[in-house]
């Protein structure tokens, strides 16, 4: 009677911890994208993505932007146009992607092609608009975007940087921007179930599955509005270009895998006890 309670017992503790293990695992993980094309191009030039498993609420804030540049936000609750000292500006990405761009009269204005970010195609804009002179939510992810001075040949190079709340990184990208070209950076949760988006068939160790890059509009251009319709688009860069490995992040899983393997190592050892 005692062993059989004993084991029952062990074996409930086993049970539970699969379950909120699994369940922890799945916290949903985040995007970002970047790109860059010529003036009236309908592909981009350079692109760059990355991916990071967020534990953390999928609200995003531009902290910082370097370059002497102003920048706007879009989502589809609204377009926020702000300056360096117009920093931090919170994107409630919980349901959707927003776009971040130089505003109009910057290079390229803030008039990009549909077909600059795949990874969202037949996404959703988030429904709540960019926010300022707001305190950053403490468990929001953080970001800092930055725009190099001209080269010689007049390229400019557009980065960013995103870490979590504490602080630590998460990752990193960047694109070059031609003379007079555009540029976005699209930022949002995996909804596709994965590092994969919708469907799989990416390779995050440097492989490129391309899709077709999504219709254009009507003009032509996005202008800061809603992607075509249609499913999650799977495919990484639309021009072939390299991508960064997803970074790795501790798996609550495998923390809930070795407490299992603790547990029962001591179950085994204190039945073995009791035998000898």
């Amino acid at each position: 009677m005692h062993r059989a309670l004993f084991w029952s017992r062990i074996w409930g503790a086993v049970l539970m911890m699969t379950l909120v293990g699994t369940a922890v695992a799945r916290a949903e993980g985040f995007w970002v994208t970047l790109a860059a094309g010529l003036a009236g191009g309908s592909v981009p030039s350079d692109y760059f993505e990355f991916w990071f498993d967020s534990q953390h609420g999928p609200s995003l804030a531009i902290m910082s932007l370097n370059g002497g540049f102003t920048a706007q936000a879009t989502t589809g609750g609204g377009t926020t146009v702000f300056s360096p000292l117009g920093t931090p500006v919170l994107l409630p990405t919980q349901d959707g992607y927003a776009t971040l761009t130089q505003s109009s009269g910057g290079i390229g204005g803030s008039s990009f092609p549909a077909s600059a970010l795949p990874r969202f195609a037949g996404g959703s804009l988030a429904s709540g608009p960019p926010v300022t002179g707001l305190p950053v939510p403490p468990d929001a992810l953080r970001a800092g975007v930055g725009l190099s001075p001209p080269a010689s040949n007049g390229s400019r190079v557009v980065t960013i940087d995103v870490s979590d709340p504490n602080g630590t990184p998460l990752g990193s990208g960047q694109v070059t921007v031609p003379e007079g070209g555009w540029w976005v950076i699209g930022l949002g949760p995996d909804s596709g179930g994965g590092r994969d988006g919708a469907g799989g068939g990416t390779d995050q160790s440097g492989g490129n599955d391309t899709p077709n890059p999504p219709p254009l509009g009507n003009d032509g251009n996005q202008d800061g509005g809603a992607p075509p319709d249609g499913g999650m688009q799977p495919g990484p860069s639309p021009t072939g270009g390299s991508q960064s490995d997803p970074v790795a992040t501790p798996e609550p899983g495998g923390i809930w895998m070795a407490a299992l393997g603790g547990v029962t190592v001591m179950a085994w050892r204190r039945r073995r006890r009791k035998t000898d």
